[in-house]
């Protein structure tokens, strides 16, 4: 498997809902991760001081892995609606 920054999306899309395998599974999470650490900082900047930053990460991610295993290819592409995927459990 190639490192998540260098990896075909299609094929690993492809692989995944062939075989629903957790080491493709996860190289697809490390692939967006970058998204939701973006949402996560933009959501905890305007969070009271008391929620931090990990907290709103860590629900960012559980998003990130529900939004992964429940894609449906044939709906729209992770990339249009994963605002709402991965903000969802945070807000």
């Amino acid at each position: 498997m190639q490192p998540a920054g260098q990896c075909d999306t299609a094929k690993l899309w492809q692989a995944y809902h062939a075989g629903r395998s957790v080491a493709v599974r996860n190289c697809l999470i490390e692939h967006y991760l970058p998204l939701a650490r973006m949402h996560a900082g933009r959501i905890a900047r305007r969070l009271p001081p008391r929620i931090v930053y990990a907290e709103v990460l860590s629900a960012g991610c559980d998003g990130l892995i529900q939004a992964v295993e429940t894609f449906d290819p044939a709906g729209p592409q992770i990339g249009a609606d994963s605002n709402d995927s991965a903000k969802n459990p945070i807000s």
